[in-house]
């Protein structure tokens, strides 16, 4: 009886102790599979902290450079849009300057020009007669930004239910307070730098629109018949008289004396305003030896009915370092063929 009763208990005790294990296993593998959610939502917390909104604007803590300037990003926007619409677009902007800086914002109108070191013109005050400014209205005028801050601004373009049909063209411009030392405040003189940025805004209220432009000019750079070595780039020169930007885009190709492609240059897509003249430099990065006569051809798109303007140069490259060099060789050849010839006499053996 004493021997069934100690059978008994050490069952009794086995099981107990199965039981206490399969507890204790399971408990360990919730343990390990919870570990990682938890560090997984501390990182996500930690991530999303550094993101806070006030009055319509996001800032954004990023890891940057002190390189004392900030960013605007993106340099242009483009629009389209129909009369009472409203739209709202975003543009950033990331100090990268050590001390806490003061942000203005502003809108003007630019127009295009017949420069072409600067094809915007910003009018200031003054209004285009493709105003857009009046449109445009920033979510704040103003804000401050610490160093490593992204603040994205929302931008509301509201355009009126009369607009006509066209392009309008304006530029949010965002500029920085000037730093000034503290110990240099009270000296009389101080120049003070106040940078400016600007995003340009394309918008197009859609309708009938008169689109034209064309091709004005294309040459080598510099304007010349003949090189020493290869022309460094092409220029196109694009005339825009319609009522609305245009972007054209197309190629150069580069042909030599016996009619072989030797160069197909991109010409991407760029902006034209209206009534406005528009260069596009195409850079020719060639570094092969060439001599005789080239042609090169541009295929440039106008951007609205499929139109392409044609038109070819001709040029030559005469490498005249290298041709002074064979030249002079042949010289020197010659000369010595001559003094042997006058120097020595050669007879015919009997």
């Amino acid at each position: 009886m004493k021997n069934i009763l100690n059978t008994n208990n050490r069952r009794i005790i086995k099981k107990v102790i199965t039981a206490t294990s399969y507890l204790f296993v399971v408990f360990s593998v919730v343990t390990l599979f919870n570990l990682p959610q938890a560090q997984a939502a501390t990182t996500v917390a930690s991530s999303t902290a550094s993101v806070t909104t006030s009055a319509g604007l996001q800032f954004t803590s990023l890891t940057v450079d002190d390189k004392e300037d900030f960013v605007v990003e993106p340099g242009k926007m483009e629009v389209h849009a129909n009369p009472g619409d409203t739209i709202t677009q975003y543009i950033s902007i990331t100090s990268r300057i050590a001390k806490p800086t003061e942000f203005s914002v502003s809108s003007e109108d630019f127009v295009g020009s017949t420069d072409e070191t600067n094809p915007v013109v910003l009018l200031g005050a003054s209004k285009s007669p493709f105003s857009l400014k009046d449109w445009l209205l920033p979510a704040s005028s103003d804000f401050l930004l610490h160093f490593g801050t992204r603040v994205t601004l929302p931008v509301t373009i509201s355009v009126p239910k009369d607009a006509t049909p066209g392009g309008y063209y304006a530029a949010v411009i965002v500029s920085n307070a000037p730093q000034v030392n503290a110990d240099t405040v009270t000296t009389a003189g101080i120049a003070k730098i106040i940078s400016r940025i600007g995003v340009l805004f394309f918008v197009r209220v859609n309708g009938t629109v008169n689109t034209s432009g064309q091709l004005e000019d294309f040459r080598a750079n510099p304007s010349q018949s003949v090189y020493s070595v290869s022309p460094t780039d092409f220029k196109i020169l694009f005339n825009n008289n319609g009522s609305v930007y245009l972007a054209p885009y197309g190629e150069v190709h580069v042909y030599n004396f016996f009619g072989n492609e030797v160069a197909n240059l991109p010409v991407d897509a760029y902006f034209s305003l209206p009534n406005a003249l528009r260069y596009r430099d195409v850079l020719w990065n060639d570094n092969s030896f060439r001599i005789g006569r080239y042609t090169a051809t541009v295929n440039l798109n106008r951007s609205y009915d499929n139109v392409i303007d044609t038109k070819t140069i001709v040029f030559w490259v005469l490498p005249w370092k290298v041709i002074v060099t064979f030249f002079v060789g042949l010289v020197v050849i010659a000369f010595v063929i001559y003094y042997f010839l006058s120097r020595f006499e050669f007879r015919r053996k009997k």
